[in-house]
Protein backbone atom coordinates (compact mmCIF):
# COMPACT_ATOMS: atom_id res chain seq x y z
CA UNK A 1 0.00 0.00 0.00
CA UNK A 2 1.28 3.91 -1.13
CA UNK A 3 2.65 5.96 1.65
CA UNK A 4 2.28 9.64 2.13
CA UNK A 5 4.59 11.66 4.18
CA UNK A 6 5.36 15.24 4.80
CA UNK A 7 9.08 15.88 4.66
CA UNK A 8 10.72 19.06 6.83
CA UNK A 9 10.68 22.79 5.64
CA UNK A 10 12.47 23.58 2.69
CA UNK A 11 14.30 26.71 1.79
CA UNK A 12 14.97 27.84 -2.08
CA UNK A 13 16.88 30.34 -3.01
CA UNK A 14 17.41 31.52 -6.51
CA UNK A 15 19.67 34.30 -8.35
CA UNK A 16 19.35 35.05 -11.96
CA UNK A 17 21.19 37.39 -14.37
CA UNK A 18 20.30 38.14 -17.57
CA UNK A 19 21.52 39.73 -20.54
CA UNK A 20 19.42 40.55 -23.68
CA UNK A 21 21.20 40.79 -27.60
CA UNK A 22 19.95 41.60 -30.83
CA UNK A 23 17.75 39.71 -32.77
CA UNK A 24 15.46 38.87 -29.91
CA UNK A 25 18.37 36.67 -28.21
CA UNK A 26 18.56 36.88 -24.15
CA UNK A 27 21.73 35.08 -22.43
CA UNK A 28 20.23 33.91 -18.65
CA UNK A 29 22.39 32.06 -16.12
CA UNK A 30 20.45 30.44 -12.83
CA UNK A 31 21.68 29.92 -9.69
CA UNK A 32 19.14 27.33 -6.88
CA UNK A 33 19.86 26.99 -3.43
CA UNK A 34 18.20 24.30 -1.03
CA UNK A 35 18.39 24.10 2.24
CA UNK A 36 16.07 22.20 5.08
CA UNK A 37 15.79 22.56 8.60
CA UNK A 38 17.08 19.44 9.28
CA UNK A 39 20.26 17.42 8.67
CA UNK A 40 21.60 17.75 5.86
CA UNK A 41 20.51 21.06 6.07
CA UNK A 42 21.72 21.90 2.42
CA UNK A 43 20.04 19.92 0.22
CA UNK A 44 20.54 21.10 -3.81
CA UNK A 45 22.83 23.17 -5.47
CA UNK A 46 22.05 23.81 -9.37
CA UNK A 47 23.77 26.17 -11.75
CA UNK A 48 21.54 26.79 -15.41
CA UNK A 49 23.02 29.16 -18.56
CA UNK A 50 20.73 29.15 -21.44
CA UNK A 51 19.81 31.04 -24.33
CA UNK A 52 16.32 32.09 -24.65
CA UNK A 53 14.98 33.35 -28.47
CA UNK A 54 12.33 35.59 -28.32
CA UNK A 55 10.71 35.35 -31.22
CA UNK A 56 7.58 36.84 -30.92
CA UNK A 57 5.86 38.67 -28.73
CA UNK A 58 3.70 35.03 -27.80
CA UNK A 59 6.49 32.75 -28.31
CA UNK A 60 9.88 32.06 -26.74
CA UNK A 61 12.11 29.34 -27.30
CA UNK A 62 15.42 27.81 -25.01
CA UNK A 63 17.93 25.87 -24.82
CA UNK A 64 20.16 25.09 -21.77
CA UNK A 65 22.45 22.98 -19.69
CA UNK A 66 22.27 22.36 -15.82
CA UNK A 67 24.74 20.86 -13.50
CA UNK A 68 22.75 19.88 -10.15
CA UNK A 69 23.85 18.32 -6.98
CA UNK A 70 21.69 16.64 -4.66
CA UNK A 71 22.79 16.17 -0.89
CA UNK A 72 20.52 13.24 1.15
CA UNK A 73 20.87 11.22 4.41
CA UNK A 74 21.98 7.41 3.93
CA UNK A 75 20.98 5.24 7.09
CA UNK A 76 22.98 2.36 7.22
CA UNK A 77 22.82 -1.04 9.97
CA UNK A 78 25.30 -3.58 10.56
CA UNK A 79 26.92 -4.94 13.66
CA UNK A 80 28.70 -1.76 14.61
CA UNK A 81 25.29 -0.41 14.67
CA UNK A 82 23.11 2.72 12.78
CA UNK A 83 25.41 5.26 10.76
CA UNK A 84 23.90 7.93 8.94
CA UNK A 85 25.92 9.51 6.45
CA UNK A 86 25.40 12.20 3.61
CA UNK A 87 25.30 11.03 0.23
CA UNK A 88 26.43 13.35 -3.05
CA UNK A 89 24.38 12.90 -6.70
CA UNK A 90 25.87 14.85 -9.22
CA UNK A 91 23.29 14.87 -13.06
CA UNK A 92 24.44 16.62 -15.88
CA UNK A 93 21.45 17.22 -18.54
CA UNK A 94 20.32 19.68 -21.10
CA UNK A 95 16.96 20.87 -21.92
CA UNK A 96 14.93 22.88 -24.37
CA UNK A 97 11.46 24.54 -24.03
CA UNK A 98 8.90 26.38 -25.78
CA UNK A 99 6.83 29.07 -24.22
CA UNK A 100 3.07 30.32 -25.22
CA UNK A 101 2.12 33.99 -23.48
CA UNK A 102 -1.18 35.34 -23.17
CA UNK A 103 -2.77 38.13 -21.96
CA UNK A 104 -6.20 38.87 -20.76
CA UNK A 105 -7.68 41.77 -19.35
CA UNK A 106 -4.92 42.34 -16.77
CA UNK A 107 -3.78 38.76 -16.65
CA UNK A 108 -0.33 37.17 -18.20
CA UNK A 109 -0.55 33.76 -18.48
CA UNK A 110 2.35 31.39 -19.99
CA UNK A 111 2.64 28.14 -20.59
CA UNK A 112 5.84 26.01 -20.75
CA UNK A 113 6.86 22.57 -22.00
CA UNK A 114 9.89 21.29 -21.65
CA UNK A 115 11.97 18.07 -22.53
CA UNK A 116 15.28 17.27 -20.61
CA UNK A 117 17.55 14.15 -20.95
CA UNK A 118 20.90 13.83 -18.90
CA UNK A 119 23.46 11.93 -16.80
CA UNK A 120 23.19 10.78 -13.46
CA UNK A 121 25.11 8.16 -11.74
CA UNK A 122 22.49 5.48 -11.41
CA UNK A 123 22.22 6.77 -15.16
CA UNK A 124 20.18 8.11 -17.56
CA UNK A 125 17.56 10.51 -17.06
CA UNK A 126 15.36 11.87 -19.15
CA UNK A 127 11.79 13.99 -18.24
CA UNK A 128 8.92 16.39 -19.91
CA UNK A 129 7.87 19.50 -17.18
CA UNK A 130 4.93 21.70 -17.87
CA UNK A 131 4.76 24.47 -16.55
CA UNK A 132 1.48 27.15 -16.03
CA UNK A 133 2.55 30.42 -14.69
CA UNK A 134 -0.35 33.05 -13.96
CA UNK A 135 0.11 36.94 -12.78
CA UNK A 136 -1.62 40.01 -12.65
CA UNK A 137 -0.02 42.80 -14.42
CA UNK A 138 -2.19 45.87 -13.73
CA UNK A 139 -0.31 48.22 -11.42
CA UNK A 140 -3.46 48.91 -9.27
CA UNK A 141 -1.89 47.31 -6.25
CA UNK A 142 0.40 49.01 -3.37
CA UNK A 143 4.21 49.24 -4.27
CA UNK A 144 3.55 47.68 -8.00
CA UNK A 145 3.16 44.17 -6.29
CA UNK A 146 2.14 41.41 -8.90
CA UNK A 147 0.26 38.43 -8.12
CA UNK A 148 0.95 34.75 -9.37
CA UNK A 149 0.49 31.33 -9.31
CA UNK A 150 2.36 28.51 -10.74
CA UNK A 151 1.69 24.81 -11.03
CA UNK A 152 4.91 22.79 -12.63
CA UNK A 153 4.71 18.81 -13.20
CA UNK A 154 7.38 16.75 -14.24
CA UNK A 155 6.99 13.34 -16.29
CA UNK A 156 9.10 10.77 -16.27
CA UNK A 157 10.16 9.35 -20.02
CA UNK A 158 13.00 7.21 -19.34
CA UNK A 159 12.05 5.71 -15.65
CA UNK A 160 8.60 4.91 -14.22
CA UNK A 161 6.88 6.37 -17.18
CA UNK A 162 4.73 8.23 -14.40
CA UNK A 163 4.11 11.77 -13.20
CA UNK A 164 6.73 12.01 -11.18
CA UNK A 165 6.54 15.43 -9.52
CA UNK A 166 4.47 18.46 -9.02
CA UNK A 167 4.94 21.79 -7.59
CA UNK A 168 2.42 24.44 -6.37
CA UNK A 169 3.37 27.76 -6.02
CA UNK A 170 1.89 30.95 -4.82
CA UNK A 171 3.78 34.45 -3.91
CA UNK A 172 4.00 38.00 -5.62
CA UNK A 173 6.60 39.84 -7.71
CA UNK A 174 8.08 43.60 -7.24
CA UNK A 175 9.99 45.13 -9.94
CA UNK A 176 12.31 47.70 -8.13
CA UNK A 177 13.68 49.16 -11.12
CA UNK A 178 13.93 48.13 -15.37
CA UNK A 179 16.88 45.67 -13.83
CA UNK A 180 16.09 44.22 -10.45
CA UNK A 181 13.33 42.02 -9.68
CA UNK A 182 12.26 40.03 -6.48
CA UNK A 183 9.96 37.06 -5.85
CA UNK A 184 8.95 36.09 -2.81
CA UNK A 185 6.42 32.48 -2.86
CA UNK A 186 5.37 29.73 -0.81
CA UNK A 187 5.47 26.16 -2.76
CA UNK A 188 4.11 23.10 -2.30
CA UNK A 189 6.20 19.74 -3.80
CA UNK A 190 4.62 16.32 -4.12
CA UNK A 191 7.30 13.83 -5.34
CA UNK A 192 6.20 10.38 -6.04
CA UNK A 193 8.36 7.02 -6.20
CA UNK A 194 8.32 3.99 -8.61
CA UNK A 195 6.22 2.37 -5.59
CA UNK A 196 3.79 4.90 -5.83
CA UNK A 197 4.60 6.80 -2.21
CA UNK A 198 4.05 9.99 -1.60
CA UNK A 199 6.58 12.92 -0.02
CA UNK A 200 5.29 16.09 0.57
CA UNK A 201 7.79 19.13 1.11
CA UNK A 202 6.35 22.33 2.02
CA UNK A 203 9.13 25.29 0.73
CA UNK A 204 9.29 28.95 1.21
CA UNK A 205 11.67 30.94 -1.41
CA UNK A 206 12.76 33.76 -2.80
CA UNK A 207 14.18 34.85 -6.06
CA UNK A 208 16.24 37.78 -7.45
CA UNK A 209 16.49 38.56 -10.69
CA UNK A 210 18.81 41.53 -12.82
CA UNK A 211 18.19 42.12 -16.59
CA UNK A 212 20.49 44.07 -18.69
Amino acid sequence: MAEEKTAPVQIWNTNALSQRFDYGLEAVIEEENRMAVESPVWRRHAISPQLIWHYSPRYDFAIGYENKRDWTDQVTEDEMGTRVDTVEEEENSGFFSGTVKLEMAGWAMESRQRFQWGLAEDGTTGEFRQKTDLRYEKPLLPFGIKPFVADEWSYDLLGSRELSQNELMMGFMVDFNRVLRVELFGLRMDEWDVAGNLLTTPVLGLKVSARF
